[in-house]
């Protein structure tokens, strides 16, 4: 090179050199700075609030709350909710000890993937007799964990002839409802004990949103003593349906769940909600001769208007055992409802619902639903999708009620069975009316032990059917049903490979339902974790709801040490 010439090669390689270095300290830089900010963010998250407080009534210490103990007082008050350091935020879990006797009222919402924990120690008990309820919510992204306690959230010595009769509620909204809030782990009631005679305490409730509930799960809860169970209110504002599950319902409460519009004119889509794997004892303890008051097992219905558009779209009710003595009052007219919410039967106004794997045992001894016709699973009104497949229903005797009850104005209304097993009623199908749905599909069923001989078998248009064959040829329905013996054990699972019900059902895998692709499992309810045998991907189903040789799950291997890894 000459003297004075620029070395264009080594500059190009240098500035490349530090081309490259800028480059990648860039990178590194940048890479720095999103962790930075990334952790800081997650940090600060981590830290908004205080991460634990103590919340006893009066502020003593009390159990495992021992240090910086707050009263309820404290709780209550909006000032102590916040980001602040001392403040209860996302993040934060409170713990509950000893026994609370004011109303508990949470002053503000966790967050998406950070709510606010609220624990029950050992031993805690909200024990408030309060109208308007005595944990009252109004926040979103919470959790109630009710720590297993027996008597987590309930009235003392309150019903009829007790100390009080107050028409006590145990959890409720404050009005405007609350979302993804989740309640589980504990017994809530009693909250009003019903001894009969008298309409006293028919409006206490163990857990009650009445409006606007999205996204919210109840579960793994004991229930008890409470004309309403569980009400579950929809609108005005859209969202993911609520989850209800693995509860335990001990027979001395009215209606289990109310999933429904308690407004006109909602203006709301509620979708994918379900109800399932339930243990519910219902009796006819809150039963009142000539009242009226609605207490069947599950009632659904939305309250669209001419002006309104309220919809109730894919909720599920499945595994659920269902088992009692139906109640006998004017009131209460099935197991599960679907309707009866005002609609006018147009389009702003609907319901679909699958309803499948639920074992109903009824050991009524000739009480039925209603006046005496009744249905375990019912239909009225309009605008209603009802899928219903491989549910077994014992009916207890064939005085009175039907496995499947259509009292519907007829418009837009599908129905279709299959699969189920429903016996020992007065009617498999019951439709006494003129009118029918816009669609009936009815086939692989099991009806047996039906009153073939009186007015009852199968009704349509409010004509009977003496057999089943009879129904068959007029109806053109149930080419593939039987009237036989199943062939059931006491536990209603099926007692032989050679049981009728062996494969003469069709196979539903198309539907894509991923709960109904397993039967349901042996025990349900608070703290069961079952799962239900596989029904097969290809060829024919079984009948009703446990597949052939359901029997228990064998328990996970323990204790086991590894000797050899090859």
């Amino acid at each position: 090179m000459k003297t004075g010439q620029l070395n264009t090669t080594g500059l190009a390689k240098n500035l490349k050199h530090k081309k490259i270095w800028s480059y990648r300290g860039m990178a590194l830089f940048g890479k720095c700075a999103i962790f930075f900010v990334c952790m800081t963010l997650l940090a600060g998250a981590a830290s908004a609030g205080v991460a634990n407080a103590f919340v006893t009534q009066s502020g003593a210490p009390s159990g495992n709350c021992t240090t910086n103990v707050q009263p309820v007082t404290w709780f209550d008050s909006g000032a102590n909710w916040g980001a602040g350091a001392s403040q209860i935020g996302p993040g934060t879990t409170v713990h509950i000890c000893g026994t609370i006797t004011s109303v508990l009222t949470p002053q503000g919402s966790g967050a998406s993937g950070n709510p606010i924990v609220i624990q029950w120690e050992p031993g805690a008990s909200l024990a408030v007799c309060n109208t308007t309820g005595a944990l009252q919510i109004g926040n979103n992204f919470l959790i109630f964990d009710l720590g297993g306690n027996s008597a987590a959230i309930t009235c003392p010595n309150n019903g009829i002839g007790m100390g009080s009769a107050v028409n006590a509620v145990g959890v409720t909204d404050l009005g405007n409802g609350f979302s993804n809030v989740e309640i589980r782990n504990g017994t809530i009631g009693p909250m009003f004990v019903y001894s009969g005679g008298t309409n006293s305490g028919f409006s206490s409730g163990c857990l009650i949103v009445n409006t606007n509930s999205i996204a919210n799960h109840f579960h793994n809860l004991t229930l008890k003593g409470c004309a309403n169970t569980i009400i579950n209110g929809l609108g005005p504002n859209s969202g993911a349906g609520s989850e209800i599950d693995h509860n335990t319902v001990d027979g001395s409460d009215g209606r289990f769940v109310n999933y429904a519009s308690q407004i006109d004119g909602g203006n709301y889509t509620d979708t994918g909600g379900s109800i399932h794997d339930n243990d519910v004892n219902y009796s006819s303890v809150w039963a009142v001769s000539g009242g009226f008051q609605h207490f069947e097992i599950i009632h659904v219905y939305n309250r669209g208007t001419g002006s309104g558009t309220d919809h109730i779209v894919n909720l599920q009710i499945y595994n659920n055992y269902f088992h009692g003595t139906t109640p006998n009052n004017s009131g209460s007219t099935a197991g599960i409802f679907i309707g009866e919410g005002g609609s006018t039967c147009s389009t702003n106004s609907s319901v679909s619902v699958s309803i499948f794997n639920n074992l109903f045992k009824n050991t009524k001894g000739g009480i039925g639903w209603s006046s005496g016709s009744g249905g375990f699973i019912y239909d009225q009104d309009c605008e209603h999708t009802m899928a219903i497949y491989n549910n077994t229903i014992d009916g207890g005797d064939t005085a009175t009620d039907s496995c499947f009850e259509i009292l519907s104005q007829s418009t837009g209304n599908t129905w279709i069975l299959s699969n189920n097993i429903c016996m020992n009623v007065q009617f498999g199908i019951y439709n006494p009316q003129g009118n029918s749905p816009s669609s009936f599909t009815s086939d692989h069923n099991l009806f047996f032990n039906l009153d073939w001989n009186g007015f009852g078998g199968m009704q349509w248009h409010n004509t009977a059917f003496a057999t089943l064959a009879g129904w068959q040829g007029a109806s053109g329905q149930d080419a593939h049903s039987l009237s036989v013996n199943p062939g059931l054990n006491a536990d209603y699972t099926i007692s032989s490979a050679s049981s009728p019900v062996v494969q003469a059902g069709a196979n539903l895998t198309s539907l894509n339902i991923s709960a109904l692709n397993t039967g349901k499992p042996l025990i349900v309810g608070a703290g069961s974790s079952g799962v239900g045998n596989a029904r097969s991907g290809a060829g024919n189903w079984d009948l009703g709801v446990y597949p052939w040789n359901n029997g228990a799950k064998p328990n996970p291997a323990t204790s086991l040490t590894v000797t050899t890894v090859k």
